[in-house]
């Protein structure tokens, strides 16, 4: 029987929350581990930030793969390449497997803003920020449960779509937020 694909969003924290991740030396180690193991593929690789004390990660283990073999992939494989001889991580990780669009479009503006609500985000571009990286290799899961009718989200009547539709165009077009829309027909 064939494992059915899940895709998480995962979060691990540096021991006692040190900004251990805050040089650009160890914040380029931990995204070159990332996409190391995405690249061997281990996991088809979404979305990911790096923050100066934790990361977060969209990420879909593959066939052979669990979340739990994946993350002490990726926390291992930093430890190992990292100098350091103190703890790195602490114990253990965060997971929440997405359900649906809804779940992942969230997960991915949460990924986006999150350099700006830490205030590490002074210009438009922050070089951790790596969902445009990321994606170029997975796009969105396509397994997930699609959106449904906006008139169920937000009172209007069209009803977003991903079929037929490449992510890269859902997003240059600017679909985000909860019904899929732009941005600008609920902002005030």
């Amino acid at each position: 029987m064939r494992k059915q694909l899940q895709t998480y969003f995962v979060t691990t924290v540096t021991e006692g929350r040190r900004a251990l991740l805050q040089s650009n030396q160890n914040a380029d180690l931990m995204m070159d581990t990332l996409l190391q193991y995405r690249d061997e593929s281990r996991y088809a690789l979404h979305a990911f930030v790096v923050m100066p004390d934790h990361v977060h990660a969209i990420l879909t283990p593959a066939e052979n793969q669990s979340i739990e073999r994946c993350m002490q992939c990726i926390k291992g494989g930093y430890s190992h390449a990292h100098p350091s001889q103190s703890a790195i991580w602490q114990r253990g990780f965060h997971e929440h497997r997405l359900r649906d669009v809804e779940d992942y479009m969230r997960h991915i503006t949460c990924i986006i803003q999150n350099p700006e609500k830490r205030g590490l985000r002074k210009s438009s571009a922050y070089p951790y920020d790596m969902y445009r990286k990321a994606r170029s290799k997975a796009g969105a899961p396509q397994r997930l449960k699609p959106l449904p009718p906006c008139d169920t989200l937000c009172g209007l009547k069209a009803a977003p779509t991903l079929v037929g539709t490449s992510e890269s165009e859902y997003w240059r077009t600017g679909v985000i937020g909860r019904c899929g829309l732009q941005p600008a027909h609920y902002r005030t």
